[in-house]
């Protein structure tokens, strides 16, 4: 019961993707390019979640009233993502763990074939196996709306991490190669 009251609240709770940055909202920026560089990865972490991700990323705390997630956004306004952390309990760790991340999967792919309709293109569920904290993700593609997102959760038995990253895209190529390398950086921390 409790695993489908959490796998009902990450479906409700997300139901959209984050939108992706257009260039018209990000501020105007002057950099110096012979003495800026870009740091080569930004960890952030918060509420038991930590993720580490190419580039130069800031925190965006639409929901820090609520402590339900969390955001962030690439400095350059390409990417985004939203962290939603969710306190579960599962006493049967690999069965349970993985039967719960195909139920979060199954039905965030079935919300975004509902809300993107037939322009959309998935992946199937690839699972990145590890006996403390599985994780899987999939990615879906929309030509219409030139983005991609992947759709990515890491859990250990009392904690499950899900994160959606959006990127401005003209085509999904790489995008789920880059995808795994940030799901292995995630850390549940709890």
């Amino acid at each position: 019961m409790m695993l489908t009251s959490f796998v009902c609240l990450v479906v409700t709770t997300m139901a959209c993707h984050p939108a992706p940055l257009s260039p018209r909202e990000a501020p105007p920026v002057t950099v110096d390019i012979a003495s800026a560089k870009e740091p080569a990865a930004t960890r952030l972490s918060a509420m038991g979640c930590s993720v580490q991700l190419p580039g130069s990323w800031k925190r965006v705390d639409g929901n820090a009233s609520t402590n339900e997630s969390w955001s962030a956004e690439a400095v350059n306004g390409t990417e985004a993502l939203s962290v939603l952390p969710m306190a579960w309990h599962v006493r049967e760790p690999q069965a349970e763990l993985r039967m719960g991340l195909d139920d979060i999967l199954n039905l965030r792919r079935e919300a975004d074939v509902e809300q993107r309709g037939p322009r959309a293109v998935l992946s199937q569920p690839e699972l990145l196996d590890d006996p403390n904290s599985p994780a899987k993700l999939y990615i879906t593609f929309d030509p219409e709306a030139r983005v991609v997102f992947a759709t990515m959760v890491r859990a250990t038995p009392s904690l499950a991490c899900v994160l959606f990253l959006t990127r401005e895209a003209t085509s999904s190529d790489g995008f789920l190669q880059y995808a795994k390398s940030v799901l292995r950086t995630v850390v549940v921390e709890r």
